[in-house]
Formats: C-alpha cells, sequence, structure tokens
C-alpha cells in the first residue's frame, strides 16, 4: 500500500525571506509523519552547488535528508533557482533530478520546462546550466560576481512566471507524458488542478513561500488524489 507522500515546492527559503526558521519547523513536524517526501524545487531563493556558496541552512538541510532518507523516500529536482545539485549532493536523498521524475505512474517535473515555447526562459537555462558555467562559478574569483548577476535575473524571471499561466502549454506537456496518471509541478506559484481531453490529470501546486500551503498525495481505491493544505495542518489530515 503506498503511503501519503509530500510535495513541497517554491519556498525560496532566504534569510532575506525570513522563513528560514519556519521551513525547518515544518521539517521538524515531518520526521514524527510516516510519509515519503519530494521537493519539487526553488526550495532556497538561491542553491548552487558548491562549498564557497553554502549556507548554514544548506548545509542544515542536507543533513536532515541523509538522516530522513534512512526512514522515508526523500527526493529532490532542482528548479531554476538551484544549480548543480545532483552532481554535488544527489547522494544526500532517494533520488535526485535535474528536469523530472516518475514516481508511481505520475510524472514529477519543477515546472519550469513546462512551457517550450518560452524561449527567453530556455536560452538562459541553457546558459546557466552547462559544464562551463558550473567551472566558472567554481573556481573563478568573479564567481560571487556572476552569481549576484544570476539573481538579478532569476527575479526578473520570477515575477514573469508567476503572473504568467501557460495552459495550453501544460496541457500539451501533460499529453505527451507517457507515465499514465497524470503530472504534479510547481513554479507557477499558481494553484490549479483539472484533466486534459484526454482525461490526463494535473496539477500545479501552490507555492510555500506565499502561505506555507503544500500537497499530499493520497490514494483512494487506488486512484491517486492530491490535496492541498498548510503543512501545519499535516497531523490532523494524516490522522483525523
Amino acid at each position: 500500500m503506498n503511503r501519503p507522500c509530500l510535495f513541497i515546492t517554491d519556498c525560496h527559503v532566504s534569510e532575506q525571506n525570513g522563513n528560514v526558521n519556519a521551513f525547518f519547523e515544518m521539517l521538524d513536524l515531518v520526521q514524527n509523519l510516516d510519509v515519503d517526501l519530494v521537493f519539487l524545487g526553488d526550495i532556497f531563493d538561491l542553491w548552487i552547488g558548491f562549498s564557497r556558496y553554502q549556507t548554514s541552512f544548506h548545509t542544515n538541510f542536507l543533513n536532515w535528508c541523509k538522516q530522513e532518507k534512512r526512514k522515508r523516500m526523500i527526493g529532490f529536482i532542482e528548479g531554476n533557482h538551484e544549480f548543480f545539485i545532483k552532481s554535488k549532493y544527489g547522494d544526500c536523498f532517494s533520488w535526485c533530478s535535474e528536469k523530472g521524475y516518475c514516481l508511481r505512474g505520475l510524472q514529477l517535473s519543477h515546472g519550469d520546462l513546462v512551457n517550450r515555447e518560452d524561449e527567453n526562459y530556455l536560452k538562459f537555462r541553457r546558459l546557466t546550466k552547462n559544464k562551463l558555467t558550473r567551472l566558472l562559478v567554481s573556481v573563478i574569483p568573479k564567481g560571487p560576481f556572476l552569481v549576484e548577476k544570476l539573481k538579478v535575473r532569476m527575479n526578473q524571471n520570477r515575477n514573469y512566471s508567476q503572473y504568467r499561466f501557460p495552459v495550453d502549454a501544460i496541457e500539451s506537456f501533460a499529453d505527451q507524458n507517457k507515465s499514465g496518471q497524470g503530472v504534479i509541478f510547481g513554479h507557477f506559484h499558481h494553484e490549479r488542478s483539472w484533466e486534459t481531453r484526454k482525461g490526463v490529470k494535473i496539477w500545479s501546486l501552490p507555492a510555500w513561500l506565499d502561505d506555507g500551503k503544500i500537497g499530499v498525495l493520497i490514494y483512494r481505491q487506488n486512484e491517486p488524489h492530491l490535496e492541498t493544505l498548510t503543512w501545519s495542518d499535516l497531523p490532523s489530515f494524516l490522522d483525523p
């Protein structure tokens, strides 16, 4: 029997956003629940997989995941605010992906690659997520300067993604998915669930950053159902 699986996305954890303590309070709660857990990207406002950019909360998160994966499945998908995590820290999770993952017949994605017509973002991704950029930010003295430039560009992209919800592109992505039962993603900071004309289920999850909401996947008569709720309500939801 599949146990419940939590989906957490778009937390944008940072000292500037003032949500570091709340994020780790949520993890403290989760560790006492019998659930699996998938982080769907943009968990941190910026996370680059090299020690020179590591903060204490990045380190604490990795240590938590290494401990918890011993008793639950913990997956991680890189968002557009995370770079080179799989190659550096992939073994801290049960599985880690740069693009997407198929879980229980559901296609999981951060969501930034859903809209194939967003050429500006796709170019930006190719420019920032490649071996040359990885080398530059890891060794050159101006690496931190490049990262600051990256922050500015990401904030521009984030504002864009929040206010444009490409339904047609999302449905096309879902219908092309061969995993079977549906697709789950974040990125757009927009909560919605529906089905395509072909009957493929789509779940666009809310951003944790906004009001602390997460997704909970449960099964009823072997059919997947995804509910969204504030993380502090998890115990009462799972054990009513």
